[in-house]
Protein backbone atom coordinates (compact mmCIF):
# COMPACT_ATOMS: atom_id res chain seq x y z
CA UNK A 1 0.00 0.00 0.00
CA UNK A 2 1.46 3.88 -1.18
CA UNK A 3 2.01 5.55 1.86
CA UNK A 4 0.11 8.83 2.40
CA UNK A 5 2.49 10.93 4.59
CA UNK A 6 1.64 14.45 4.59
CA UNK A 7 2.96 17.71 6.18
CA UNK A 8 0.47 20.36 6.86
CA UNK A 9 2.35 22.89 8.66
CA UNK A 10 5.45 23.21 9.39
CA UNK A 11 5.59 26.19 12.51
CA UNK A 12 9.50 26.95 11.96
CA UNK A 13 8.86 30.50 11.04
CA UNK A 14 12.60 31.23 10.16
CA UNK A 15 12.24 28.88 6.81
CA UNK A 16 9.78 31.82 5.35
CA UNK A 17 10.21 34.89 4.77
CA UNK A 18 7.15 36.23 3.11
CA UNK A 19 3.97 35.55 5.14
CA UNK A 20 1.93 36.29 2.14
CA UNK A 21 3.46 32.29 1.14
CA UNK A 22 1.54 29.31 1.68
CA UNK A 23 2.11 25.83 0.61
CA UNK A 24 -0.18 23.37 -1.22
CA UNK A 25 -0.83 19.70 -0.75
CA UNK A 26 -1.90 17.75 -3.34
CA UNK A 27 -3.19 14.81 -0.63
CA UNK A 28 -0.56 11.93 -2.32
CA UNK A 29 2.83 12.63 -1.61
CA UNK A 30 4.00 16.05 -0.70
CA UNK A 31 6.92 17.14 1.48
CA UNK A 32 8.39 20.57 2.30
CA UNK A 33 12.43 20.94 2.23
CA UNK A 34 14.51 23.09 3.59
CA UNK A 35 17.92 24.29 4.29
CA UNK A 36 20.18 22.01 5.78
CA UNK A 37 22.23 25.03 7.42
CA UNK A 38 23.61 25.27 11.03
CA UNK A 39 21.25 28.10 11.52
CA UNK A 40 18.57 25.97 11.74
CA UNK A 41 19.85 23.94 14.57
CA UNK A 42 17.57 24.62 17.14
CA UNK A 43 18.43 23.40 20.85
CA UNK A 44 15.45 24.68 22.85
CA UNK A 45 12.64 24.86 20.48
CA UNK A 46 8.57 22.95 20.06
CA UNK A 47 8.10 21.31 16.72
CA UNK A 48 5.20 20.50 15.38
CA UNK A 49 2.92 19.10 12.22
CA UNK A 50 0.38 16.81 10.87
CA UNK A 51 0.11 13.83 10.09
CA UNK A 52 -2.22 11.22 8.05
CA UNK A 53 -1.26 7.54 6.86
CA UNK A 54 -2.71 4.26 6.48
CA UNK A 55 0.34 2.47 6.11
CA UNK A 56 3.90 4.84 6.03
CA UNK A 57 5.90 1.42 5.27
CA UNK A 58 8.85 -0.16 6.39
CA UNK A 59 11.79 1.63 7.87
CA UNK A 60 12.52 5.53 8.82
CA UNK A 61 10.37 8.19 7.59
CA UNK A 62 10.74 11.37 8.34
CA UNK A 63 7.57 13.70 9.55
CA UNK A 64 9.72 16.68 10.66
CA UNK A 65 13.38 16.64 10.75
CA UNK A 66 16.54 18.76 10.90
CA UNK A 67 19.30 16.52 9.86
CA UNK A 68 22.01 15.73 13.11
CA UNK A 69 19.82 17.64 15.14
CA UNK A 70 16.47 17.13 15.70
CA UNK A 71 13.41 14.74 14.05
CA UNK A 72 10.21 12.94 14.46
CA UNK A 73 9.79 9.68 12.62
CA UNK A 74 8.05 7.11 12.01
CA UNK A 75 9.66 3.86 12.29
CA UNK A 76 7.43 0.64 10.82
CA UNK A 77 4.79 2.73 11.58
CA UNK A 78 5.38 3.84 15.09
CA UNK A 79 6.18 6.92 16.15
CA UNK A 80 9.73 7.60 17.77
CA UNK A 81 11.96 10.90 18.07
CA UNK A 82 15.46 11.47 17.66
CA UNK A 83 17.40 14.35 19.46
CA UNK A 84 20.84 15.15 18.85
CA UNK A 85 21.87 16.72 22.14
CA UNK A 86 21.53 12.96 23.92
CA UNK A 87 22.41 11.10 20.60
CA UNK A 88 19.69 8.74 21.51
CA UNK A 89 16.34 7.80 19.37
CA UNK A 90 13.36 7.93 21.70
CA UNK A 91 10.15 5.53 21.12
CA UNK A 92 7.31 6.03 22.69
CA UNK A 93 6.31 3.25 25.47
CA UNK A 94 3.62 1.56 24.43
CA UNK A 95 4.47 2.34 20.77
CA UNK A 96 2.24 4.40 18.89
CA UNK A 97 0.89 3.16 15.27
CA UNK A 98 -0.56 6.32 13.83
CA UNK A 99 -1.27 3.88 10.34
CA UNK A 100 -5.20 4.54 11.32
CA UNK A 101 -6.12 6.72 8.41
CA UNK A 102 -7.28 9.56 11.04
CA UNK A 103 -5.20 12.98 11.25
CA UNK A 104 -2.98 13.70 14.02
CA UNK A 105 -1.67 16.92 15.09
CA UNK A 106 2.09 16.09 16.80
CA UNK A 107 4.30 18.10 18.32
CA UNK A 108 7.94 17.87 20.00
CA UNK A 109 8.98 20.26 22.83
CA UNK A 110 12.75 19.83 23.61
CA UNK A 111 15.59 21.27 25.71
CA UNK A 112 18.62 19.51 24.15
CA UNK A 113 21.07 17.72 27.05
CA UNK A 114 18.93 18.07 29.63
CA UNK A 115 17.79 14.98 31.77
CA UNK A 116 13.87 14.31 30.34
CA UNK A 117 14.39 17.66 28.73
CA UNK A 118 11.99 16.32 25.54
CA UNK A 119 8.34 16.02 25.68
CA UNK A 120 5.87 14.58 22.58
CA UNK A 121 2.68 15.44 22.24
CA UNK A 122 0.27 13.24 20.18
CA UNK A 123 -3.54 14.75 19.73
CA UNK A 124 -2.57 17.69 22.51
CA UNK A 125 -1.73 14.35 24.82
CA UNK A 126 1.45 13.82 26.48
CA UNK A 127 3.40 10.64 25.69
Amino acid sequence: MKAKLLLLALTLSILFSNAQTALNFDGINNYVVGPNNSSLDLYHATIEGWIKTTNAGTGYRGIIVKVYNFGIYLENNNLMIFENGTGRRIFTDPKINLADGIWHHIALSFNHMETDGSKLYVDACTQ
